[in-house]
């Protein structure tokens, strides 16, 4: 257990001030704070590139989000499962991951090393039994994956000292290919760290551009370095913005026509913003760039985050802990498994699933059991939970009278057509919504007609349209009934005259008829 202690230790003294580390022969992780010029000029390294706002915001988002998440180990129990908080690793990754850190702490930490670095690290501390005690996380700059054949070992250096470790004693949360997104992003992290200091600079000389003194006579070199201190004193800070100057003995002031305006610094600065967001896979509006965000479009792009940015993350978190601290009877005869309770993260949208999963009783199209298997949540016990309804009064489907069953799948149809008329009315006001932006620009109105209208908005479509297409049992492959929407938006927005609310009627009326009166015929 020695290495714990040093690991400990050198943990409260991780920093570039450690005396401990020599600048004659310093650590791994500390020749990496060198980073790397850019064609900005601007030196880019982790430390460096978080100092820098949409970094550091980003990083901090997807670092929580995850950490905030419970990471709980479950036993399989039949259909169900049950918190094994016996289990050696449940406390460590539930509450405290080692004597000096929370697990909180420690899922912020790896997982913002990886984002940074491209690898977090832990050592995982055992007893003499081989059971899990303790997870300190290692330096990623100073850790590193060592092959030797098929056999995969670690070495860090702590003080100096390098240390090896096993890969069963290491918890180790990957990005992509093991690259950080500062290595990959450099070039775009320094252009953004270059306008922010642009502006520092251009507002520290008074929100001016250079200018020229030019005086009639000849000055010395003491003359001109007194004009230079004296005017720089006078009229170079912001907090002397619009002070009165006085030229003496013929001088003239003569700005250069550049300006901040010409150099369009704004929009430079927002489209970093948006560049940074895109590396990060988070959406705009979360760094603070509400420039392209509508309200239509915000639930959109909140749960494509969730599903396309941040469950990556948990995915590899939760494939980690099971390859490494569960036991290999555990995993083979698969009695337990390690999962992040992802309800955390739709807390805000509990209305609309309260209101969905209540269709979906009373329409007598999911059981109670399937609904909350959805919610993570076990079973009801005995039969009951798998009972299907029917409406009203609310009976088992298996028992209720012929004629009335009929009635009521043909009340839940109605309600469930008027879902996916809703539906496609709110995609079709998406789709006006862009096409009002885009008409805009004539140019980007014909690259939008061409293709943009069905590749920026087929996900969100798709996603929005199949519950209620599933539920209705419509015919046809999901993917062509997106592109008959798609070609019917485009055909309308096309026409001479544009309605935009006529446009959204028809379209939701006709599509929603023909789609339920194909069902209809087919059956």
């Amino acid at each position: 257990m020695g290495i714990l202690e040093t690991l400990r230790g050198f943990w409260k003294k991780r920093s570039i001030e450690n005396p401990a580390t020599p600048l004659s022969a310093p650590d791994d992780w500390l020749l990496d704070l060198a980073g790397g010029s850019t064609s900005s000029g601007i030196n880019v390294n982790p430390q460096s590139a978080m100092t820098y706002a949409p970094v550091y915001r980003a990083i901090n988002i997807i670092s929580q989000d995850v950490a905030k998440l419970p990471l709980v180990v479950y036993r399989r129990n039949g259909e169900g499962k049950d918190k094994a908080t016996a289990h050696p690793a449940y406390r460590v990754l539930r509450y405290q991951t080692s004597s000096t850190m929370s697990a909180f702490e420690f899922k912020s930490t790896l997982t913002a090393d990886a984002l940074l670095y491209g690898s977090g690290f832990a050592a995982i501390m055992r007893n003499e039994a081989g059971t899990a005690t303790e997870l300190v996380p290692l330096s990623p700059g100073a850790t590193q994956e060592v092959w030797k054949g098929d056999v995969r070992s670690y070495t860090t250096v702590i003080n100096n000292k390098e240390e090896k470790l096993t890969a069963e004693n290491v918890l180790h949360i990957r990005a992509l290919y093991g690259l950080g997104i500062v290595e990959l992003a450099r070039e775009s992290i320094g252009l953004g760290m270059a306008a922010e200091l642009y502006g520092a600079i251009f507002f520290k000389n008074n929100a001016r551009p250079s200018a020229v003194l030019e005086h009639p006579g000849h000055l010395d070199n003491d003359a001109r370095d007194n004009l230079r201190r004296s005017w720089d004193a006078m009229h170079g800070q912001v907090s002397n913005a619009h002070r009165v100057a006085i030229l003496e003995e013929g001088m003239q002031l003569k700005p250069f026509a550049s300006s901040n305006k010409d150099a369009e610094f704004n929009d430079t600065r927002q489209l970093e913003v948006r560049n940074i967001a895109s590396w990060f896979g988070i959406p705009p509006h979360m760094l603070a760039d509400n420039t392209r965000t509508s309200y239509n479009s915000l639930e959109s792009e909140n749960q494509a985050y969730l599903d396309s940015s941040l469950d990556p993350w948990l995915v590899t978190w939760e494939t980690e802990c099971r390859a490494k601290l569960l036991t290999v009877s555990q995993q083979q005869r698969d009695t337990h498994f390690v999962e992040f309770n992802r309800n955390a993260l739709v807390r805000a949208n509990m209305e609309a699933r309260g209101a969905y999963y209540n269709l979906a009783i009373q329409g007598g199209w999911m059981s109670r059991d399937e609904i909350r298997g959805r919610e993570n949540l076990n079973p009801i016990p005995g039969e009951g939970g798998s009972t299907f309804m029917v409406p009203l009064n609310m009976g088992p489907a298996s028992v209720a009278p012929v004629a009335d069953q009929e009635g009521e799948d043909l009340g839940a149809r109605e309600a469930l057509g008027v879902i996916l008329k809703d539906t496609l009315q709110r995609m079709a006001k998406r789709i006006c919504t862009r096409h009002e932006k885009a008409a805009k620009k004539p140019a980007e109105l014909d690259a939008w007609f061409a293709g943009g209208i069905i590749d920026e908005s087929r996900a969100v479509v798709l996603d929005a349209l199949t519950p209620a297409l599933d539920a209705l049992e419509v015919p046809g492959n999901r993917s062509s009934l997106m592109l008959e929407f798609f070609y019917s938006m485009k055909d309308a927005l096309k026409g001479a005259e544009t309605n935009r609310q006529q446009i959204i009627s028809d379209i939701s009326e006709e599509l929603a008829r023909r789609w339920m009166g194909e069902q209809n015929n087919g059956s």
